[in-house]
């Protein structure tokens, strides 16, 4: 794990951060720069269980992923084919609007969804006029979720959603 993580300090440093300093950091700060991203990554890591226990399986984390970030690149990539008087600040700004917006959804869908307050709900359970002898088995109770607003009960996490 140490291992991984100073490798990932290392490469963010060097790749992404070390390009942006127009004065070079000497080989002491440079140092103590890295040592705080492994930290930083490291509690990222470590909250990521957390989250993951929260929400359920890592399918479904990657699913609301995946959701929260294709309507922005999707609607930034239509802005672009449609609108090419569009400029970079309103590309950039819609975006993060966008993703600001679906980000909002998808976390509070998923709090509901943690704690249960509605799930979706099933079809009726009939074996009238069938020809077998099936046992039929008893249907659960849907929650009541009449206090959630709607906006929260829709599926944010695009064509991957399993339920």
């Amino acid at each position: 794990m140490s291992a991984s993580l100073n490798t990932l300090s290392g490469t963010f440093y060097r790749d992404l951060l070390y390009p942006v300093f127009k004065v070079k950091p000497s080989e002491p700060k440079a140092l103590l720069i890295i040592k705080t991203l492994v930290v930083v990554f490291g509690t990222v890591s470590v909250l990521g269980v957390y989250v993951i226990k929260r929400f359920g399986n890592l399918v479904m984390i990657v699913a609301y992923c995946t959701g929260l970030t294709i309507g922005p690149v999707v609607g930034i990539f239509i802005l672009g084919l449609l609108f090419p008087w569009a400029t970079n600040k309103g590309a950039i700004c819609g975006g993060l609007a966008g993703f600001l917006f679906v980000g909002w959804l998808t976390v509070a869908n998923a709090i509901y969804k943690s704690y249960d307050h509605f799930v979706y709900p099933t079809k009726e359970l009939r074996v009238d006029g069938c020809l077998h002898n099936f046992t039929a088995v008893p249907i659960p109770q849907v929650s009541d979720d009449s206090g959630i607003p709607y906006i929260y009960r829709i599926t944010v996490s695009s064509t991957l959603e399993w339920e």
